[in-house]
């Protein structure tokens, strides 16, 4: 716990330096909540929640925890930024791309 309070405080510690406390909190809230084109993470804790009280109610907890663990697989691999194994190839293509040369007279 002491590591995670450490954890937070640098965090909120290096947003104060940049000075980006409010753009922190309203990423949070997206994040959290969504906007209007994403679900927020709070509806798949939701949708883990009811299906893990589903399950118990029948009692079938196999089928609970495998059904988790598809929720858990389509969250991963789907969102508006191709999900995670596409997020992972577009950043593994943009390994191989060399950096733009910077421009003459830049820095004098």
């Amino acid at each position: 716990m002491p590591v995670f309070i450490l954890f937070v405080a640098a965090i909120f510690g290096l947003a104060a330096i940049n000075g980006t406390v409010g753009t922190m909190f309203t990423q949070a809230t997206k994040d959290m909540f969504g906007d209007g084109q994403n679900k927020g993470f709070l509806v798949w804790v939701a949708a883990v929640l009811v299906i893990a009280a589903a399950m118990k109610t029948i009692d079938l907890p196999g089928a609970g925890k495998s059904f988790i663990v598809l929720l858990i697989i389509v969250f991963l691999l789907s969102g508006s930024n191709k999900g995670l194994l596409g997020q992972l190839e577009t950043d593994i293509q943009g390994i191989g791309t060399p950096a733009a040369a910077p421009a003459k007279g830049a820095g004098k």
